[in-house]
């Protein structure tokens, strides 16, 4: 059984935790309702397409916005770009098969990966319904 109470996000005061998961829901909001608008009309396969594009620059992108943040939360912080090169399929799927730390910020990520991969479904799902 993994057991989160060690995890980084508990160092940070009761504000700070939910300033994160509120980043982090608001972003995951952003990215699912992305995929699920651009998704829709096309291909099973392109919708699946989507998911993943949508997913990976979630992985990609958002250490920055996180970053940000935690700039205006720690005084001792260098303002600097954290995004690096974008993130392999490899990584990706790695992640969504919960194979990197286990942690919740990688378990989030993979279950993001996920519910990416759902909404394009569920988008094809519908669309085929009509």
């Amino acid at each position: 059984m993994v057991v989160y109470e060690n995890d980084s996000l508990f160092t940070l005061c009761l504000t700070g935790t939910l300033v994160v998961v509120s980043i982090s829901t608001v972003l995951s909001a952003v990215v699912l309702y992305g995929i699920f608008r651009l998704a829709r009309g096309r291909a099973l396969v392109w919708r699946l397409v989507i998911g993943l594009i949508g997913y990976g620059l979630f992985i990609w992108l958002a250490p920055q916005v996180y970053y940000t943040y935690y700039f205006f939360y720690f005084d001792s912080l260098p303002a600097q770009i954290v995004v690096g090169a974008p993130p392999s399929p490899i990584y990706l799927g790695r992640l969504m098969m919960f194979l990197e730390n286990a942690n919740l910020s990688f378990h989030s990520q993979g279950a993001l990966g996920w519910a990416s991969l759902i909404v394009a479904g569920y988008v094809a799902r519908k669309k085929a319904a009509r």
